[in-house]
């Protein structure tokens, strides 16, 4: 109880007793990245795109989108692409979006990381399908990675990449199916990319540096890519990196590396691979 009540005085609210003498056996933490290590402030600091689709890109980017602008001047929705928007401004993003028609889309999904919106030129009645999503995935949709070299020095120093492309397709069935098996486009022309910083909370090297001091180990589970989840784990504090993709984790743990029996970043973990590994 005495337990109980000073956790509640630090804002950790605790519901049952027995949670508590279990957290004082807690051996490792396992951790969310954004948000919880970071300060989920998410800022455009960098684009990769040619002056000629820069209008492409901000139409991309403001109707194959779900969050929106509120009061004009805050945005509500997923933070990545809340800070495309921000990047965009609110007036242009909503003269973007008067101008086209939504037709239909399929929502981003972790498990396949994209999203797709097939819309209509209001003014032209032209029809575009357009794509964003993970650069790794995008380029192998589009079978085009020649911009991934300057997405890796990106995500080298812990930015987050969204690779953006248009379809060249009007058949937006025929399009949905193909992606749905997992097949790769004819036509697609990449346009380019938005490169994303969520700076690391102040508090969190201290609190990673006491959790080892009490011998707790701190993994970091991220949907974000191999550099990046690195390069914030070194930002935060991290000792004896190990960093790997959640496909690989039950072949990584057959064998040891930097003195550790698991590794301490897991890359590109969706919700279903976060709750398999911790079990």
């Amino acid at each position: 109880s005495i337990g109980v009540t000073n956790m509640s005085k630090r804002n950790a609210v605790i519901r049952q007793l027995t949670a508590v003498e279990t957290l004082g056996c807690a051996q490792v933490i396992c951790s969310d990245k954004t948000g919880t290590l970071t300060q989920n402030c998410m800022t455009v600091v960098d684009v990769d795109v040619k002056d000629e689709n820069r209008e492409m890109l901000n139409i991309i980017g403001a109707i194959n989108s779900t969050a929106n602008w509120s009061n004009g001047n805050q945005v509500l929705g997923n933070p990545t692409e809340g800070a495309i928007l921000k990047s965009i401004g609110s007036e242009l993003t909503e003269s973007l979006r008067t101008s086209y028609q939504i037709l239909s889309c399929i929502p981003f999904s972790s498990a396949y990381k994209y999203m797709v919106t097939q819309a209509k030129d209001i003014k032209t009645q032209n029809e575009i399908i357009v794509i964003k999503g993970a650069p790794e995935v995008i380029a192998r949709i589009i079978k085009n990675d020649n911009f991934l070299n300057e997405v890796s020095n990106q995500q080298a120093r812990g930015r987050r990449a969204i690779s953006a492309a248009i379809i060249g397709s009007d058949n937006y069935e025929t399009i949905k199916e193909q992606l749905e098996n997992g097949a790769e486009l004819d036509n697609c022309q990449y346009i380019g990319t938005w490169f994303i910083e969520d700076p690391v909370r102040n508090d969190v090297p201290d609190a990673i540096k006491k959790c080892y001091g009490a011998g707790i180990d701190v993994v970091m589970m991220t949907g974000d890519n191999l550099k990046t989840g690195t390069e914030i784990a070194r930002q935060a504090g991290f000792k004896n990196i190990w960093a790997i993709e959640a496909k690989d984790f039950e072949e990584a743990i057959k064998n040891k590396q930097n003195g550790r029996e698991f590794p301490n970043v897991i890359a590109r973990c969706t919700p279903t691979n976060k709750l398999d590994i911790l079990k």
